[in-house]
């Protein structure tokens, strides 16, 4: 039963797209990775999934949350941050974008070729490795689709050790050490070595640096800044303290600045990058632990602990399904009240003001009132509210437009351009002419509780008090201030004073048409 349940799970994480491990073999130890962009961190290790090569990794959002992955299978061979994404480059080619959801994984662009290196380059993903007659390559996948490969020469595989792709500035660099013959006494054996390409153009190099660096050289870059975190070799054997060098362009060359300081690990590590901040990635216990890297300083910061293990479903995904399930039940005793009440309490007349000067004010029923304000929400959403967002934040439109879930960080922007947009919208709408374009469709307006045209201080109070009646969505707090009110109004209506009203059967005081 056991071995059943366990060829059930293998095959279930090879049907959701993983990379098949092939055949069992031992253990290796674990390795650390790390990747980041502009809104996501990144920190995995590989390891055993169900007696196969695979890996585990965690993500950390713009809001610094930690999340848990699910496990997969195949030892990666390159890793980059791709939008809201992990994307993992197999030795067999294929890659992979791993989230907080299903794995989506793909065949390899190129036959018989082997990734080495990868990088987010703005919206693409752009990738380095070599065919199988050792010619290096490199790809760039965007918009769902890879580009011709670009075919760097000069470039010996053999001597390319641990080599790593960069965006830094307009240019793409591609950094490996490389061993050189020296005079004695030189020191370090291997020396940087680095070549560069444009966009579009050719690439040029492969470059010599001065800098002399160890067995070990981590490469990143953000903002203006790109760094190499490297250690120099020991004569003795002992262990080597690591040091920080930055690239200038003025002489386009790295350069050494010192040793870094803080509670650096002894172990093997890995860089990236997190906005404009840099991070140490290690293991601690076989899981990631990661910890900021200020270059001014050279000082790492203490480490941090990533998220625990991910169980049947994220935290986050479990609150989210109890508010949708709440706001459900509720939805459903606010109709059924709503139902029974509304019928006679927003279609019984109130008469404001003396006869022959006030009006006999019939309230807008709950059905025409909620057909105008979808019929404004979608207006606005089409013709000011998505081109908005478009234009103030095109990253994060186009990752909503390929149907990518978007960052704590966008939804934040998202739902304060949408508040600002109708804020705007009905405040000027209403206060005008007392009416939107959808309550002039369905022939109804605002006015003021004397049956006067309502005043614009009053419009304000009805409009900025409309995020609290949409809470927690659907207006369900304004529908059930409606319903409980002695008159049909909502929190905004009450405190400023005013009633939807329809027009059409509304009419002066005295009686007349």
């Amino acid at each position: 039963m056991r071995h059943a349940l366990l060829s059930l799970a293998l095959a279930a994480l090879l049907a959701a797209g993983c990379e098949p491990g092939g055949s069992a073999s031992p253990a290796e130890s674990p390795r650390v990775f790390a990747a980041g962009n502009q809104n996501n961190l990144y920190a995995g290790v590989t390891a055993q999934v169900d007696g196969e090569p695979g890996f585990r990794f965690y993500q950390r959002d713009a809001l610094g949350t930690w999340h848990a992955g699910e496990p997969a299978l195949g030892a990666p061979a390159a890793v980059a941050a791709w939008r809201e994404h992990l994307m993992v480059f197999f030795p067999t080619g294929r890659c992979g974008r791993f989230g907080l959801g299903r794995p989506d994984v793909e065949p390899a662009p190129l036959s018989a070729w082997k990734p080495a290196a990868a990088c987010e380059d703005g919206l693409a993903a752009v990738v380095f490795g070599f065919l199988s007659a050792g010619d290096a390559v490199v790809l760039r996948y965007e918009n769902g689709t890879w580009s011709e490969p670009e075919m760097p020469t000069g470039l010996e595989r053999d001597r390319m050790l641990a080599p790593q792709i960069v965006r830094f500035g307009d240019r793409l660099f591609i950094v490996w050490r490389e061993e050189v013959q020296d005079f004695p006494g030189a020191g370090a054996p291997y020396r940087l070595r680095f070549l560069t390409g444009r966009d579009g153009g050719k690439w040029q190099g492969p470059l010599l640096s001065r800098l002399r660096v160890g067995s070990a050289a981590h490469v990143a870059a953000a903002g203006d800044t790109m760094i190499c975190l490297f250690r120099k070799v020991d004569p003795s054997g002992g262990s080597e303290p690591w040091f920080l060098a930055t690239y200038a362009t003025a002489d386009e060359d790295w350069h050494e600045t010192g040793r870094v300081e803080g509670p650096v690990p002894e172990g093997e590590v890995a860089l990236a990058r997190a906005g404009d901040d840099f991070f140490v990635a290690t293991l601690d216990g076989g899981r990631p632990i990661v910890a900021r890297l200020d270059v001014g300083t050279r000082q790492v910061e203490p480490a941090e602990a990533v998220a625990p293990e991910r169980t049947d479903a994220e935290p986050a995904d479990d609150l989210f399904s109890i508010i949708l399930v709440v706001t459900a039940g509720v939805a459903f005793m606010l109709l059924m009240v709503g139902l029974r009440r509304a019928r006679g309490m927003v279609r019984e007349p109130l008469p404001v003001g003396e006869p022959g000067e006030g009006r006999v004010l019939v309230p807008a029923s709950l059905a025409r009132r909620g057909a105008a304000v979808a019929i404004d929400y979608l207006l606005l959403g089409v013709v000011f509210v998505l081109p908005l967002f478009a234009l103030l934040f095109p990253d994060a439109m186009g990752r909503l437009l390929d149907g990518e879930r978007l960052g704590y960080e966008h939804l934040l922007r998202f739902e304060a351009v949408r508040q600002a947009v109708l804020l705007v919208y009905f405040a000027l709408t209403e206060g005008l002419f007392g009416r939107t374009i959808g309550k002039t469709l369905l022939g109804i307006e605002v006015r003021s509780e004397t049956g006067r045209q309502a005043t614009f201080r009053q419009v304000l109070v009805r409009t900025a008090l409309r995020p609290i009646d949409e809470l927690p969505g659907l207006y369900l707090f304004g529908l059930m201030h409606i319903i409980v009110s002695p008159k049909p109004q909502r929190l905004g209506d009450r405190l400023g004073r005013t009633l939807v009203v329809d027009t059409r059967r509304s009419r002066p005081l005295d009686g007349s048409a």
